[in-house]
């Protein structure tokens, strides 16, 4: 409870909102963009986090800055740079969003999120096709498409507490039943034995 006070307070986190976070860091093909657009659609009240590194992306923060000022979200959208403890950010979110408009061969976004009991929202791309049970651990939503993202985001935010406890059992037991490192190395052996 004390780290999750303390993020909470580093961050300067309303305790009136709805927390919506991105952790990834800042390259443009994470989709920060996208998920900055589909904000502006969101009809409910929230605080979104932008946990990341810009590693040397400089110019492309500074581009997200930007984007959130004109898109008139800079009271709604921080970006807090590097966590070091992310289940505690875990732990705050209401929402985590895996928004890359690139596939990712895996991508652990989807897997963390679920294994902490959270609702993830991510894009219908590349690992999370596998790892995500759309409108049972998480949702999909095709990239580019702000519009569902937006109508997923609200939908989420407004789910009654037995709702996303249903979703975020469901999604732990998801990672346990098939993505733990015994059920991995069972998989690995598997194909080995099977060639």
């Amino acid at each position: 409870k004390s780290r999750i006070v303390n993020l909470v307070q580093k961050w300067n986190l309303p305790e009136d909102r709805k927390i919506i976070m991105l952790p990834a860091r800042f390259t443009e093909w994470k989709g920060h963009e996208f998920l900055i657009e589909a904000l502006t659609k969101v009809k409910s009240e929230f605080c979104c986090i932008l946990v990341g590194s810009d590693h040397g992306h400089n110019q492309f923060r500074e581009r997200i800055e930007s984007k959130i000022i004109e898109s008139k979200l800079d009271g709604k959208v921080k970006m807090v740079g590097l966590c070091q403890d992310m289940p505690a950010a875990y732990a705050i979110s209401n929402v985590v969003i895996s928004s890359s408009i690139r596939p990712e061969a895996f991508g652990r976004i989807s897997i963390e999120t679920q294994s902490f009991g959270k609702i993830i929202i991510a894009t219908k791309i590349g690992g999370s096709l596998e790892t995500i049970i759309d409108e049972k651990t998480g949702f999909l939503v095709f990239p580019g498409d702000s519009g569902k993202l937006a109508e997923l985001i609200d939908k989420v935010l407004n789910l009654s507490e037995s709702e996303a406890n249903e979703i975020g059992l469901a999604a732990r037991d998801n990672v346990e039943k098939n993505f733990s490192c015994k059920k991995m190395c069972e998989k690995t052996i598997e194909v080995y034995k099977s060639v």
